[in-house]
């Protein structure tokens, strides 16, 4: 599996990165997302589904994502999941999950994603 994870101080309330972050539609604006569309449900609620096409690298893949925690204002996490074909008869499936949490950090808030993407054959 590969894993990943990054930090950042945004000088604005919890809630309203928390807001930005874990709003499905939001997710082409800041991550490798090209378009996210919502399928079912609110954005940030435990059990709804959108739709995303990732780039990764220099492919693409359409990956359906379910929002599987939320806790407004502190975490969000998704569980997500696609196949994409490669030539010819095999089928790669790709696992990924991602996961925001937030904290208090002097004057902003401090934010860590992390995840991992995962392939089978």
């Amino acid at each position: 599996m590969i894993r990943f994870a990054s930090q950042q101080t945004i000088a604005r309330s919890t809630q309203d990165v928390w807001a930005y972050a874990a709003d499905i539609l939001r997710h082409p604006e800041w991550m490798g997302v090209l378009d996210a569309r919502l399928v079912s449900g609110q954005p940030t609620e435990i059990g709804a589904r959108g739709q995303e096409r990732v780039k990764l690298g220099p492919r693409k893949f359409d990956v359906g994502i379910e929002v599987s925690e939320s806790i407004p204002a502190q975490r969000i996490a998704w569980r997500m999941s696609g196949a994409t074909p490669f030539a010819g008869e095999v089928t790669s499936t790709w696992s990924l999950s991602a996961r925001i949490e937030l904290e208090r950090s002097g004057q902003g808030r401090s934010g860590s994603r992390d995840g991992g993407v995962s392939s089978s054959h």
